[in-house]
This record gives structure tokens, C-alpha cells and sequence, in this order.
């Protein structure tokens, strides 16, 4: 028997984000999240707000976790989420990047999740 975790990442880049932006992510439909990334890679931006949601827009209980204002984000967590599977084996998270207010729309964001499958 194989007890080795299989583990998925997720990519998402949101360009020209001048406010509050949702990237969305293809994830297996249960898991548990290990490690969340963001950073800017252009723009004048110096810190970013995040949220990781189990639905577009969500807020109180449908926010898997969230990060306050920071230059970037690079966090070892143990995080279950539980979202529907939209297509066979996958679901959708929602990683909202937030750039502090007096960000140009120049900035580009890069963003990662990765994740533990649970059967």
C-alpha cells in the first residue's frame, strides 16, 4: 500500500490589479492546504492583502484563511477546505489579492497554493 500524499499546486496571476482581485483555482474537491504564496512580481504596490475562499466572494465561514497587509506571503499552514467538484476531480478555491489603496493598476501578482488530496 501506497501512504506517500499526493500533492497538487495551483497557479494563478491576476495583471493590472488595482483593487481587490479573485483568482481562481482549479484544486482537488477536499484537501488540506500546506503552503500559501503570493508576491508581486511588478507594480508599485508595497504590501498585499490575502484571503483564500471556498467561494467567489465568500466572507465569514466560507474564508479558509487570510493573510493581513504584507510585502509578500510564503506560509507553511495544515488548513482542511471542502469545496463542490465541478468537473471529475476538481473544484474551485478563490485566492483574493488585495493591494494596498494607492497601488497603480500596473501590479502583476503571482500566487500558489499547495495542497494535500483527501479522499
Amino acid at each position: 500500500m501506497n501512504t506517500t500524499p499526493i500533492y497538487a499546486r495551483s497557479n494563478g496571476t491576476a495583471a493590472g490589479v488595482a483593487g481587490a482581485v479573485e483568482i481562481s483555482m482549479s484544486v482537488p474537491p477536499r484537501g488540506v492546504i500546506k503552503r500559501v504564496r503570493a508576491s508581486k512580481v511588478s507594480g508599485s504596490a508595497t504590501t498585499l492583502a490575502i484571503e483564500v475562499r471556498e467561494t467567489s466572494g465568500g466572507t465569514g465561514a466560507d474564508i479558509v484563511v487570510s493573510y493581513a497587509a504584507a510585502a509578500s506571503i510564503d506560509n507553511e499552514e495544515s488548513i482542511f477546505y471542502s469545496v463542490p467538484e465541478v468537473s471529475p476531480g476538481l473544484g474551485t478555491l478563490y485566492f483574493s489579492v488585495t493591494p494596498d489603496a494607492w497601488a497603480p493598476a500596473t501590479n502583476v501578482v503571482i500566487s500558489r497554493l499547495d495542497i494535500e488530496k483527501v479522499a
